[in-house]
């Protein structure tokens, strides 16, 4: 019997571990399967092939390995299930950092310019008297298109009451909720047994 050269012997291992590698083995019938793919011959270099090893190349030889192998059959797709019901919903997420400064705008248009205001003020005074054990009552009115700011009494105080310092309207009544004044009344009542000066003032502004 004539051994194979070693040239011989790498192309049938090169072909036994190709053949190994790729589905087909995984497509040998069991009982052809052997424990070991090649074993050493009785001299150095020599290969042998045993068991299935040898029926894989021989079939691999004479184009019959299409008996060896199984074909897949795809597995038909089932139909798609129905949609899974909503999931609650998640909590809150933490408050994001605070974003930087915005630039500023631009300068808006100048406004129409307002009524004049009482530039012009002015204080206007009234002197009176009260006699003895009497009681008088008086007033000041601002001049022309003034209006009434402001006002009051001045005099002596020993023996003296003043129970009334008000602004007064353009019919020298009391000025009421919303009226513009336009000057001051005062009424004073003297306790002493002699006659007291006193002094009604009103501060008028105008524009």
């Amino acid at each position: 019997m004539r051994w194979p050269t070693v040239g011989t012997s790498i192309a049938v291992v090169a072909l036994f571990v190709a053949l190994a590698s790729s589905p087909l083995a995984s497509l040998v019938p069991r009982g052809a399967k052997n424990a070991e793919a090649a074993t050493a011959g009785p001299r150095s270099g020599g290969v042998r092939l045993e068991g299935g090893q040898a029926q894989l190349l021989r079939a691999a030889r004479a184009g019959k390995l299409d008996r060896l192998t199984h074909t897949a059959q795809p597995l038909a797709r089932g139909p798609r299930g129905p949609r899974g019901p909503r999931g609650p919903r998640g909590f809150q997420g933490l408050q994001g950092p605070q974003g930087p400064q915005g630039p500023q705008g631009a300068q808006g248009a100048q406004g129409a310019t307002g009524p004049a205001g009482a530039t012009n003020v002015v204080v206007r005074t009234f002197d009176f008297t009260v006699d003895a054990l009497g009681a008088s009552l008086a007033f000041i009115r601002c001049a022309g298109n003034e209006r009434a700011t402001g006002g009051g009494v001045h005099g002596q105080t020993e023996a003296v009451l003043v129970f009334e310092s008000v602004p007064i309207n353009s019919e020298n009544a009391l000025a009421s909720a919303g009226q513009t004044p336009v000057g001051w009344r005062a009424a004073v009542s003297n306790y002493a047994n002699a006659q007291r000066s006193f002094t009604v003032y009103v501060v008028c502004a105008s524009p």
